[in-house]
């Protein structure tokens, strides 16, 4: 996803936090207030540690989580903020992402109003935030499915949050240059459990190298703010395409070894690693100029030092001279 803008602003939520609220919906001085962060993970699963809080500012990591035999891709993380005044508060939050190639730190403000008791009526609706270009209401950012190369299709998925209760998405496309999307209310929404975010994906096709930009349409129907008819808002995103490519690793998983292909237009400074969860080097592969082509590497599963790794995720790790490319692999016992 896009940098974050340099400077926090009240309800700007950091990247991968689709949604916040609190609990009560309306926080008031006779009862504790806690704040409720709701996201999605960038890998396959995850898992969310370090957790902190207090009546100021909140603070998580995001991190990869163990094997897991099915994909979760949404997060929900409450914080305890306590007894606070009446007032407009903003918490401060900071969230430590790590991944095998990054660890990074992202930060961002949530503020609201705290009443005097639970009957003092609510404020109106807040006039409209100026978002940076590509940060539109409801949208909180996007990601591609994997680095986008000249050798292979591109997938790009939104996600974001709707303005209601709970809702769903409908009429996703892609036409030309533009990228369109609809979110709906539902019409029944379950008592105890609620849809506040959403996520879709779309296919791009095979993208010419260099930087490439999409007008991004985002229809929503019945928005509160609005009221009753469908406003689509406007956002611009560019894809930078490589003309470098890594393939798959074959087999994966596997259990002597695996192998995978990476492919040139022109010689590059290279260095191929393969990674464990804790972003720590296993084995280096290669390290020094590759010239333009096609070449092949293998891991036999081993170390450095030559002992067998244990059995587990781990990542192949390419770093080109400007990019790096990662893809999981998964080692199985003999």
């Amino acid at each position: 996803p896009p940098a974050p803008p340099p400077a926090p602003r009240p309800n700007w939520v950091v990247p991968y936090v689709s949604y916040g609220y609190t609990a009560p919906s309306q926080p008031n001085a006779t009862e504790p207030t806690a704040l409720v962060l709701r996201g999605l993970f960038p890998y396959d699963c995850g898992q969310v540690v370090h957790v902190a809080s207090d009546t100021g500012s909140v603070s998580l990591t995001l991190q990869p989580g163990p094997a897991c035999n099915d994909t979760i891709r949404t997060w929900t993380q409450s914080f305890p903020l306590g007894m606070l005044a009446q007032g407009y508060h903003v918490i401060h939050v900071t969230e430590h992402f790590i991944s095998p190639d990054s660890n990074e730190v992202f930060q961002g403000d949530f503020g609201f109003q705290v009443w005097a008791d639970s009957t003092t009526p609510p404020p109106a609706p807040p006039g409209p935030i100026e978002y940076p270009s590509y940060l539109i209401r409801c949208l909180s950012g996007w990601f591609t499915e994997a680095p986008a190369t000249t050798h292979a299709p591109t997938t790009l998925v939104l996600f974001g949050w709707f303005p209601y209760r709970c809702g769903y998405t409908s009429d996703p496309s892609v036409g030309g240059r533009q990228v369109s999307l609809t979110l709906n209310p539902s019409t029944v929404c379950s008592p105890i459990d609620s849809v506040v975010t959403w996520h879709q994906t779309f296919d791009l096709g095979t993208l010419p190298a260099g930087p490439q930009t999409f007008d991004i349409a985002l229809g929503v129907v019945d928005d509160p703010r609005t009221g009753p008819g469908t406003v689509i808002r406007h956002a611009a995103i560019t894809i930078d395409v490589d003309d470098r490519d890594v393939s798959a690793s074959v087999p994966n998983p596997f259990v002597t070894a695996t192998s995978f292909v990476i492919n040139t237009q022109k010689p590059d400074d290279v260095e191929v690693g393969i990674y464990d969860l804790n972003g720590r080097r296993v084995a280096s592969l290669f390290k020094r100029r590759l010239e333009a082509g096609a070449r092949a590497f293998r891991w036999d599963g081993r170390r450095d030092d030559g002992s067998r790794a244990a059995i587990g995720i781990y990542f192949s790790r390419v770093a080109f001279s400007n990019r790096v490319v990662t893809r999981k692999l998964v080692m199985l016992p003999k």
